[in-house]
């Protein structure tokens, strides 16, 4: 599944707010967005991997917007830059929108199956990422 034939990456970008100086942007919340989801896709979990993946050139290619050769001679994202992303959307004036736009995924993933036919099943899988309990 492709992050961008979904819309969540548009949608989030659209309906997100977006405090930083507009003047310093270098990065678009949808290059942010899609790199994170492609990061986390293919089991790049740790935000510190982003600095090994920023040097890679296909990488470039596929988290960015632009098209031919444009991306390579763009700078990539730093983990700063993603840990301020997550920042961002964890805020009280933005989680509205998250989960909005997680339903949006939910839909458009529900309807691209049998051809919007309605499922025989569904699994929801809550606890989709591993994180150590220690406790009861």
């Amino acid at each position: 599944m492709k992050p961008s034939n979904s819309g969540v990456i548009e949608a989030l970008e659209d309906n997100l707010i977006d405090l930083r100086n507009p003047l310093r942007i270098r990065h678009s919340l949808a290059s942010q967005l899609r790199t994170l989801v492609l990061q986390r896709a293919m089991g790049w979990i740790d935000l510190s991997d982003t600095g090994t993946l920023r040097r890679d050139p296909l990488w470039q290619l596929a988290c960015s917007g632009a098209r031919g050769m444009k991306p390579l001679a763009q700078g990539r994202l730093s983990q700063a830059t993603l840990s301020r992303l997550l920042t961002c959307m964890g805020r009280n004036d933005n989680i509205d929108a998250v989960h909005e736009d997680l339903l949006l995924l939910v839909v458009w993933r529900l309807t691209s199956l049998k051809h919007g036919q309605r499922p025989e099943q569904l699994t929801l899988d809550i606890d989709g990422v591993p994180i150590d309990v220690h406790g009861h």
